[in-house]
This record gives C-alpha cells, sequence and structure tokens, in this order.
C-alpha cells in the first residue's frame, strides 16, 4: 500500500518541477498534476476491473487488495473462500448504504448460500433490470426450474448473461457436454472481475473447459 502511494507521489513532485521550468502557470500546472495522477492510480484499476482478460494480472490485483470491502468479497466469492466472503459482506453492508445495492449484495450473498427465500426477499429492489432478471435466472436454476431460467435467459441483452444462465440450466439438467459450451461463451464474452470469476468456477466445475 505505501508504494502504491509513493510512486504517484514522486511522480507529482517530478511532473511539477518540470512544469514549472516550462514557465507554465500555476493554476494549469495544478489541473495537469491532477489529471495525470487521477490517471495512475485509476486508469489502471478500472482497466482491470472492466476490461482486462488477464487472469493472473486480476488475482493478483484482487489479492492485495483482499481488505477492500468489494474487492475481497469478488476475490471470496471467486475462489470459494467463505470466511473472506461472510467478513467482505459484514463490511459491504456497513459501506453501501443505498438500497439497489444492499438488495444486489444481499442476493448475491443468499445465492451463494443456496437460500432463494433470502434472495427473494430483496431481489424487487435491484433496480437495474438485466441484473434483476439475471439474479432471477439464479433463483430459478437454484429451486430446479430450469425451465423458467431458460425462459428468462431469453430476455437478457448481455451475451455473458445470456450463457451463464443456459450454462447452469444445462448443468444441472446433467447435459455437461453443452453446458461446457454454453460456460466458454460465457467465459470468451465477459472481461474483468466477470471474466475472472467465471474462469474459477467454471474450472472448478468442470474438467478441460477449453478442449
Amino acid at each position: 500500500m505505501l508504494k502504491r502511494l509513493l510512486i504517484p507521489f514522486a511522480l507529482a513532485l517530478v511532473l511539477t518541477i518540470i512544469l514549472q521550468t516550462l514557465n507554465i502557470n500555476e493554476v494549469a500546472i495544478y489541473i495537469i498534476v491532477f489529471i495525470t495522477i487521477f490517471a495512475v492510480l485509476y486508469v489502471p484499476m478500472f482497466y482491470i476491473s472492466f476490461f482486462s482478460t488477464n487472469i493472473e494480472a486480476i488475482d493478483r490485483f484482487l489479492a492485495e487488495r483482499k481488505k477492500h470491502p468489494q474487492y475481497g468479497l469478488y476475490y471470496g466469492l471467486a475462489n470459494d473462500d467463505r470466511q473472506l466472503v461472510e467478513a467482505s459482506m459484514e463490511k459491504v453492508l456497513k459501506r453501501y448504504k443505498q438500497p439497489a445495492a444492499q438488495a444486489m449484495f444481499n442476493v448475491i450473498f443468499a445465492l451463494y448460500n443456496k437460500d432463494t427465500n433470502e434472495a427473494r426477499k430483496y431481489i424487487d429492489n435491484i433496480k437495474q433490470p438485466e441484473y434483476k432478471k439475471y439474479y432471477e435466472a439464479g433463483i430459478a436454476i437454484e429451486e430446479k426450474d430450469y425451465e423458467e431460467a431458460q425462459r428468462i435467459s431469453t430476455a437478457l441483452q448481455k451475451d455473458w448473461m445470456r450463457e451463464a444462465v443456459l450454462a447452469e440450466v444445462h448443468k444441472g439438467k446433467g447435459n455437461l457436454k453443452e453446458a461446457k459450451v454454453h460456460a466458454r461463451n460465457a467465459l470468451v464474452g465477459s472481461k474483468g472481475l466477470q471474466r475472472y470469476m467465471f474462469h474459477k468456477i467454471y474450472n472448478r466445475d468442470y474438467t478441460n473447459l477449453d478442449s
């Protein structure tokens, strides 16, 4: 953590000195330094979280930030670390007080615990329609209502969501060959933290996923 903070500080100092030698006015220097430091600190984090396909890089990124509630939750879920999931959930619910955010996290945690009754308590408070449908499909799968889950999948706009649901539907029905096809499609169609979670989960669920 200290190293990550010192590098941007040193960069800000060097950049300020260089800009001053170019006779750039003080306000412009502050703006340029601020934008540069913001980019150094947050652009790599944003890229890894949403766009990276490098599983090892994402793993390192999350492992270094396990104490952060949200990253700890993702890392715990992906690696089936119940102790970390429970500790992170407690912190997440204290930090994110918005009803919609609380609903999302509570549904995820309930499904992790295979408790569909608990998930149903919160599902209607999820504001994003696409994610609400996705987790409704998750509830149906957990209740072995595969026809309902498949019906919901047809309404999902994101390819990785639809493929992930179909993978679980076929897996639940015992059609492992078809399940692996959809699992591969979900994995390839996702990026960032979602791709990392699929990679970890599917490699536990299937042997030779790439074959």
